[in-house]
């Protein structure tokens, strides 16, 4: 089984609300439906930008770890949280490089 797989079969063991191993799950696999997976599918919208910052296309990495105005709601809740986090450029990185953080 690869490192990819673990983390996918990880998600489900770990012990949080169902729907929240349903989101880290989708988050993963790009299935949620941020504005640029709306455009791949042909959903016609007024703009595909980010609602927060209105800098960059909304996508799942940008808003979870690349939009500056989101980042300030990050940093607020890993501090509330007293949690160190490395970001990485994409949330499936994130997971498969520390496979720990899901248990």
């Amino acid at each position: 089984m690869g490192q990819k797989d673990e983390v996918f079969f990880q998600i489900w063991e770990i012990d949080i609300p169902p729907k929240s191993k349903h989101l880290i799950w989708r988050v993963m696999l790009d299935r949620m439906p941020s504005r640029e997976n709306l455009r791949k599918r042909n959903v016609n919208l007024d703009d595909y930008l980010c609602p927060f910052c209105t800098q960059r296309e909304e996508t799942i990495s940008h808003v979870i770890l690349s939009c500056k105005e989101i980042d300030v709601v990050w940093k607020q809740c890993f501090e509330w949280l007293n949690v160190l986090l490395s970001m990485y450029n994409e949330p499936r990185a994130y997971f498969l490089h520390n496979p720990d953080s899901l248990v």
